[in-house]
Formats: C-alpha cells, structure tokens, sequence
C-alpha cells in the first residue's frame, strides 16, 4: 500500500522547536568531506535554559535553503525531481547526516520532512530538517555541526508501520507496539452501525512493557475514544455543529476519499491520514493528521508527536486555518505527557 504537568522534567525530555536557537550556514561552495561526501553547511544548537537528553529537533526551511543552487544537485543519483521541487525524502544514493565538530565527533542520522499541503501532496520544496539531538547537551551550551550530504544509502530504522484490515496502522518499535491509528470507521459491535461509530483517532497506545494505557467505547461517555481531536462547537456560516459529542449527531470525522500514507526514514517514520468532517452528509471541513514517531537511542519510552491542520471547504485562507500540535512521551505504564499548543 505504500512505498514502503511535571514541566521541568517534561521540557528536558521534549524539544518544542522554540526552546532551541538553531542557526544554519549554508557555505556558498559545497566541498568534499571525504570520498565522496558533501558538507552542505554548519549547524549550531544553543541548548537554551534547559538541559536535553535524547531531544527531537525540527528546523524548518525549504529545499533551497540547504542545497542553494539546485541545479547542482539536478543529476540521477541524488533525488528526486518533480517539477522544479526537489523531494528530499526520496533521496537516492545519499543520506543527510550531523558530523560534530569538536572533540565529541559524533554522526546524527537527519531527514527530511516535507510539508504536507492541503493539495493532498507531500512533494514540496518547503518542510523541516529532523534530528534527534543524542546524548545530554547541558543548558546553556551549544553544539555545532557540519551538515553532510553523505554518500550511500539510510541507515535502517527500527520503526515500522503496518497496515491491518485497511482501516488500522500500528506503529511498532522493532517487535514492540507502539500506538494504532484507526483511520477507516471502527464499529463498537462489528457488522452493526450505530451513533457510536467513530473513526481518525489512536487506541491502543502501549508502554514499553507492553501496557495499554488507552481506552474506547465508554460506557458512561460515548464520545471518548482514545487520543482523538474534535471541536465542541464550529460554526460553518449559519450552520453551528458539535464534532465531540457523538450521540448528538452534528458531526463526525471520517476518512477523506485519499487514503492514508507514510513517511519512513532513519529518524522518524510519520502517518499522513486526509480527514474530513461530515454532517448530514455534508463535507464541512478538510484535516490534515501527521503522527510522527522518533527513533529513539534509547528503547525505555516511546515519543511521537500529532500535527493537525484543518480548513473550511471552500475556504482559499489556509493560512488562517486552526493548527494543533500534541507531544505525547510514554515512559513508564501509568504515564502518558501532553503538551497543547
């Protein structure tokens, strides 16, 4: 289907890319590291007012911002071209890498994410550079790398995605699960349909030990269904509508036409799952859900983060669209952190 609040500790464990100072140098003549590597351009990362272990980094830019002329780029055996927009998750015969400078010279597997735009693509020249910044980088020091175009290909991740039924995806951590996106409608009694059918939302979610610390079907709240998102009231012109209170029947989320695809690299593998919601038939909005899980050093905890974009159909503002991110760490049987933007 595809190719292929405890805050003090909390903000040490999760990089929210604000809490860092990151600054790129893109050198305007690219030059040879070794053999056949390429050394795009210096990185520095200022740890902040916190100490970071183990800590995701996301740095936003476009394409251009990192290769400069692409032109130089534009032959078989880097990546690929479609249009004028480079696809840097399809490299080719290279991998982007952090070379430490220093005496610590550690390598940090990088890849590319690109922006998922509500033209239903992932091919785009704009998206973010991501990295898990490894070891403990103590507050209120910096760390600088080269950033390398290395020759050969990705190492292998220890995430994978599965697809069950076509209407789950498990994300598992070599042979431990991690989470399941349900993204097709999930009946709570199978073969028969009632109010309660619900679908775009995570359950189960594990700990490492293998504890599901996530619910559904409620008894007593019919509405609650594991990690979802709904809004309680949206207005659609005259229309108000209620997409969290099932049993009313003013709104539901349900798969758009476009099935869900994925991402998977060395750093993180994510879910792309187009979403729509529905009243009455209606499609009153579009939703765009990214669940991004990150390949950890360390097999202690899981960390995967949820990226939502939604827009009125017909709307040609998407800039003013409502956005939420979710961080969710899984550390030990009985935690489970958020943090809301």
């Amino acid at each position: 289907m595809y190719r292929n609040n405890h805050k003090k500790r909390f903000k040490s464990a999760i990089l929210l890319v604000m809490f860092f100072i990151v600054i790129l140098v893109i050198r305007s003549n690219s030059h040879q590291e070794r053999n056949s590597d390429i050394v795009l351009g210096t990185m520095t990362i200022d740890a902040g007012d916190y100490t970071r272990i183990n800590t995701p980094v996301r740095f936003q830019c476009w394409a251009s911002d990192i290769f400069g002329d692409p032109d130089k780029f534009r032959r078989e055996g880097f990546f690929h071209y479609i249009g004028d927009a480079a696809d840097l998750s399809l490299l080719r015969d290279y991998h982007l890498v952090l070379v430490e400078e220093g005496g610590a010279k550690t390598r940090i597997n990088v890849q590319w994410n690109a922006d998922s735009g509500f033209s239903w693509t992932l091919v785009s020249g704009k998206g973010a550079l991501v990295w898990i910044l490894e070891g403990k980088t103590p507050k209120e020091t910096k760390r600088t790398f080269k950033l390398v175009l290395e020759k050969g290909p990705a190492p292998s991740s220890p995430l994978s995605v599965e697809d069950i039924d076509d209407k789950h995806l498990l994300i598992k951590h070599r042979d431990k699960p991690v989470f399941r996106y349900n993204y097709e409608v999930i009946h709570q009694k199978e073969g028969f349909s009632d109010i309660t059918d619900r679908a775009a939302y995570i359950h189960p979610v594990w700990t490492p030990s293998g504890k599901v610390i996530t619910e559904d079907f409620s008894p007593e709240h019919t509405h609650q269904k594991g990690i979802f998102n709904a809004w309680v009231k949206l207005k659609f012109g005259d229309l108000v509508t209620d997409f969290w209170n099932l049993h009313k029947e003013m709104g539901k989320k349900l798969p758009d036409d476009l099935g869900p695809s994925v991402q998977e690299g060395p750093v993180f593998s994510q879910l792309n799952i187009y979403n729509k919601g529905v009243y009455k038939e209606n499609t009153l909005m579009q939703e765009i859900c990214n669940i991004k899980s990150y390949a950890l050093p360390e097999e202690n905890g899981w960390l995967f983060d949820i990226y939502l974009r939604q827009m009125p159909v017909g709307s040609r503002r998407a800039q003013r669209t409502p956005e939420m991110t979710t961080t969710a760490t899984i550390i030990a049987d009985r935690k489970i952190k958020r943090v809301e933007d």
